[in-house]
């Protein structure tokens, strides 16, 4: 009957004998006595050729032999467990790497957008701000343009009146001036004399008969 035991060793010097056949006891569920039963596997000196395919198999060796081919794919099988591990977690590095890559080319370019716009924003508000300003300065410039046409204006109409005025009362004196007779005194003299004498006063220069 056979049995089947593992044994785990870090390196073939860690697989002690004893340790062997206890386990190989347990496994196969009898009662081996160890150094009874070692004997049997002990070299006894020089047998007799059995045959040219016959080979002695010390059990010792080949349960170090077993072992250490155990140990050794263990030993490959954990190796290239380690390095799937590193790979995997040196891709979810670069996949973490590029996401924060990507995050932060996003939140950079948000970043010059609204540095843009508030610029611009900026630069309508002072276009805006100059073109009120502008509109009124033409405004006050006109409104002084009007204020000084209607000054001017208006002080030429009173100088023209103030002209015609002197005007209209030179000819009115010199009308005056040139009357022989004031038709105020011969209203006057007409009431102070009789009706012939009336008509005699009205025609100046007239002789009169005694």
């Amino acid at each position: 009957q056979g049995a089947h035991v593992t044994i785990n060793a870090r390196a073939e010097e860690d697989v002690e004998p004893e340790l062997i056949m206890e386990k190989v006891a347990k496994a196969s569920g009898a009662n081996y006595n160890f150094h009874k039963e070692s004997s049997k596997f002990q070299d006894s000196g020089p047998q007799a050729p059995v045959g040219s395919v016959y080979q002695k198999t010390n059990a010792m060796s080949e349960i170090k032999r077993v072992n250490k081919d155990n140990f050794w794919a263990k030993a490959e099988k954990d190796e290239e467990n380690r390095r799937l591990e590193e790979r995997r977690r040196a891709e979810e590095e670069r996949l973490r790497l590029e996401r924060e890559r990507r995050q932060r080319d996003l939140q950079e370019a948000a970043g010059r957008e609204q540095r843009y716009r508030a610029r611009a924003s900026e630069i309508e508000a002072q276009k805006r701000l100059q073109q009120q300003q502008e509109a009124e300065n033409r405004d006050k410039e006109q409104q002084q343009w009007k204020e000084q046409a209607e000054e001017l204006e208006a002080r030429q109409q009173k100088g023209f009146r103030r002209s015609e005025s002197v005007e209209k009362a030179q000819e009115a004196a010199s009308l005056i001036a040139q009357r022989a007779v004031n038709p105020r005194d011969i209203f006057m003299q007409r009431e102070k004399s009789g009706p012939g004498d009336a008509v005699a006063a009205a025609q100046p220069g007239t002789a009169q008969t005694p």
